[in-house]
């Protein structure tokens, strides 16, 4: 039998004893004492409680097409899941031979003789592992609330600002030429698009998300509430209405046809018009 080792961290400020060199040594040492020839080593940089996760699905699909046997070694339960999402998946690898699972600090090897107790310890180990989660979703939660009422974003940094929510010296510029050229009633977003690009790539959708983004005149949305911020503005409230303003009137003619019978779109100036008004 072949081993597999599998090491993971959920991001890579991890704390000691738990990064990817210390998980690999720790199970090289066991598989070498168990006489076990290391097949593969996978290390991965993700989080197992996501929807898709990518390298541990490569991982299965290995496992899957491969005749052998595999020893799957990781360090604990909740390095190889964190939910119940991957169980019946492991489970049935389990169940026809596929694969034995040894976890180390558990002290737990699953394989397909493995009676209902231990099973029973598999699960209860990833009952806590998701459990964990849950209780990280919730302080990152309540962490991310108080930041909000205080004025502080911990969200990632909107197009105009740097990764300290200074203002970045050219594309804070952009914004408010986006705003102001907008704000005219004139111009639509593919033909601000053109006006701009020889100082930078927009595309529409780009366009209509700075527009709607409420954190360029001074305010954070977190969850229901929407919050004062600490950071510069670019624009002020008062152009951000107007612009507000603007954009629900186009959205209403969104199926509407203009006087040549074309279908117009929302931020677009039916044709043989140089303004909305």
């Amino acid at each position: 039998m072949k081993a597999i080792i599998f090491a993971r961290v959920s991001t890579q400020e991890q704390e000691e004893g738990y990064s990817i060199p210390a998980q690999i040594k720790r199970m090289c040492d066991y598989a070498q004492k168990k006489l076990l020839p290391v097949d593969k080593v996978i290390k991965i940089t993700e989080s197992s409680s996501q929807e898709v996760r990518t390298k541990f699905n490569e991982l299965i699909s290995y496992i899957k097409s491969s005749h052998e046997t595999f020893c799957l070694i990781t360090d604990t339960v909740d390095r190889l899941q964190r939910s119940f999402r991957e169980t019946p998946i492991l489970d049935d690898l389990r169940k026809k031979g596929k694969i034995e699972m040894h976890f180390l600090r558990e002290n737990l090897i699953l394989n397909k003789n493995t009676n209902r107790s231990m099973l029973t310890f598999w699960d209860m180990s990833v009952l806590l592992a998701s459990s964990y989660v849950r209780n990280i979703g919730d302080n990152v939660y309540r962490s991310m609330a108080y930041c909000a009422k205080e004025g502080k974003c911990m969200y990632k940094h909107p197009f105009g600002y740097k990764k300290d929510y200074s203002l970045d010296p050219h594309h804070s510029i952009l914004v408010k030429k986006v705003f102001d050229l907008y704000g005219t009633g004139t111009y639509s977003f593919e033909q601000i698009v053109k006006l701009l690009s020889h100082e930078y790539k927009f595309t529409k959708r780009g366009i209509q998300t700075i527009l709607r983004n409420e954190f360029y005149m001074g305010k954070v949305k977190f969850s229901d509430g929407r919050y004062e911020h600490n950071y510069p503005k670019i624009i002020s409230k008062n152009k951000f209405d107007k612009i507000q303003t603007i954009l629900k009137k186009r959205c209403k003619s969104h199926r509407s046809r203009d006087i040549y019978g074309n279908i117009t779109t929302p931020g677009e100036v039916p044709k043989g018009q140089t303004s909305i008004f």
